[in-house]
């Protein structure tokens, strides 16, 4: 099951003050009730409007101890992915605030400046990025990736950071991608991981988790993955998560790709 990642920490911080301003509320409309009760009129039976009020101040009673269930419920979930590997390190809100989605032992995350470094040194590794165009300039990349960092939230279809549990590393990135396919748009699935981790099977677990996301979460009906003919490894991921191979499609330049797609059940 996919953490839920993006928590309103608002909201949870905010529930002390809500219970505190109503349990206020509440005291006040008990001590009046009291007053009227015992007061000088020898136990009098209390004015319409004030049992009216009474009763309310017994129903926020009610909701008030609910408050608090649920802020302790939010902060247990919140405290829990916070824990990274041995659980010797923590995540600020500002990162939580990042996160898409997580599994066992990956994060996925929107970008920050510090994530600049090791994607640029990924996607200028030959061997990492011999089935995806090849390796690309770093200067442009690094340009790039600054401003993604500016504005992380600019797009909606984005190749975002792997961030590895154990090491708090980013070893690669993971995404969606728009693109067009024989006239026809598609949602491209995309995995692009560093060679140290390879044999993990960190692309299947990343890939399972981000079709699961991308279909049940932001309602996209239809995704793709675009192989290179003998890139083996990568058909093996696509079929572990679901897809299968469609057809083999021309791209620009005359490449040839392998197109492996899966649907939305709803």
């Amino acid at each position: 099951r996919i953490a839920s990642p993006n928590t309103q920490l608002a909201d949870t911080r905010a529930l002390p003050s809500k219970v505190c301003g109503r349990a206020r509320g509440v005291a006040s409309l008990q001590r009046s009730y009291h007053y009227v009760s015992s007061g000088p009129s020898g136990g009098q039976k209390p004015p319409h409007h004030l049992l009216e009020r009474t009763q309310e101040a017994h129903a926020f009673t009610a909701e008030i101890a609910s408050l608090r269930r649920s802020a302790r419920g939010r902060q247990a979930t919140l405290d829990s992915i916070t824990q990274l590997g041995s659980g010797s390190q923590s995540m600020s809100n500002v990162e939580r605030t990042l996160i898409i989605l997580e599994t066992d032992r990956l994060i996925l995350r929107r970008q920050q400046t510090s994530d600049i470094a090791p994607l640029v040194e990924l996607w200028t590794d030959p061997e990492v990025t011999r089935h995806v165009g090849g390796p690309r300039d770093g200067g442009r990349l690094r340009s790039v990736f600054e401003e993604t960092a500016q504005n992380p939230y600019a797009e909606r279809y984005d190749l975002w950071p792997v961030m590895e549990k154990e090491t708090s590393r980013v070893v690669g990135q993971s995404g969606l991608l728009e693109k067009e396919v024989e006239g026809r748009p598609e949602i491209e699935l995309i995995n692009v991981l560093a060679s140290s981790v390879w044999g993990k099977g960190y692309a299947t677990e990343i890939g399972r988790a981000l079709k699961q996301y991308a279909l049940e979460e932001m309602g996209i009906v239809r995704l793709i993955a675009l192989i290179e003919p003998g890139n083996a490894a990568s058909e093996g991921v696509a079929v572990k998560i679901g897809m299968r191979f469609e057809k083999e499609v021309a791209r620009s330049g005359g490449v040839v790709r392998k197109l492996y797609g899966i649907e939305s059940s709803g």
